[in-house]
């Protein structure tokens, strides 16, 4: 089953957007549930991961993250796994605040990430700017509209008709 589930990946491009969200948090519940490990898990990791670097394909990028908003909590436990991350220029430009909310998690649980220069670089670079707005008197919120903190991205609780069994 998980490696028909797996397979299925080289698919996700001709998936419509609703669907695709809907593997994201099965492909992130895999992970974050410990239903795979050692090669699968690996490869379950490598998917999402190549899907964040499509540049062209929003909706793949979005399924990364889905993905990884899910089993963040868990990164801890691969570190080497977890840097991969700080070098998708795709996730470093659309999701800073994911990438600082895991790397500050990171850090505060003890693991020492050999972050890539470039995103260091980065990340200092947005905090001159939030520094800068902040003496103007703009609040965070004015610094990054596209965030809505009382907007949860949760797991779906209903599955959408089309997806139901035996097509009810």
């Amino acid at each position: 089953m998980m490696t028909n589930l797996l397979d299925e990946a080289r698919f996700f491009s001709n998936y419509k957007p609703k669907i695709l969200m809907i593997m994201a948090q099965i492909y992130g519940a895999v992970i974050n549930n410990n239903l795979v490990e050692g090669q699968a898990r690996d490869v379950t990791f490598k998917i999402i991961v190549e899907s964040m670097k499509h540049r062209e394909d929003r909706k793949q990028l979005e399924f990364g993250v889905r993905a990884l908003e899910i089993f963040k909590g868990r990164l801890h436990e691969w570190p080497t796994k977890a840097v991969q991350l700080f070098s998708i220029d795709n996730l470093r430009e659309n999701y800073f605040d994911l990438l600082e909310e895991i790397r500050y998690s990171l850090e505060a649980k003890g693991i020492q990430l050999e972050i890539p220069p470039e995103y260091m670089h980065f990340a200092n670079m947005k905090a001159q700017e939030k520094n800068r707005a902040m003496m103007k008197g703009q609040v965070p919120s004015q610094l990054y509209p596209a965030i809505n903190p009382n907007q949860p991205r949760g797991i779906i609780t209903q599955m959408p008709q089309e997806m139901m069994l035996g097509g009810q």
